[in-house]
Formats: C-alpha cells, sequence, structure tokens
C-alpha cells in the first residue's frame, strides 16, 4: 500500500504453466499500462509477473494487512 492508501498488489507466479484468474477489482497493470475491470480475466504468464495499482482506496484491517474488498 502507498502512503496514499492506494493498493499495489504483486503477483509472481513461479510455475511454468499460465495461470488465468478473475479481477475482483478495477485495477491497472504498471508493467503494461493495461486496465483491468472487475470480473475481468488476467493472464499471467509461466514465471511472469504481474504489478497491479488497484482503483480503489485500501483500508488496513486491524491486523495491519490490507482488506482488499470494494468498500
Amino acid at each position: 500500500m502507498t502512503p496514499d492508501g492506494t493498493g499495489l498488489l504483486f503477483l509472481l507466479h513461479h510455475a511454468t504453466t499460465t495461470a488465468r484468474l478473475t479481477a475482483h477489482a478495477a485495477a491497472t497493470d504498471l508493467l503494461t499500462g493495461e486496465r483491468v475491470d472487475e470480473g475481468d480475466s488476467l493472464t499471467v504468464g509461466p514465471l511472469d509477473v504481474a504489478v497491479l495499482r488497484l482503483h480503489q482506496t485500501v483500508r488496513p484491517r486491524a491486523s495491519g494487512t490490507p482488506d482488499l474488498r470494494r468498500k
């Protein structure tokens, strides 16, 4: 999480197969500039990385870990 509350999600894919995920929030991939909307498919290639900037404010939970659910 950045100081202004913007959530960053780092996806590190260690497998040698492609991963297909469903976005649970709108975000922009900071490495490609591609926008992902909630419900869109996101593909992460083998041994690949994605860095997503979430388009909503993230609020820390009491435990200190970010709560990435929509507010």
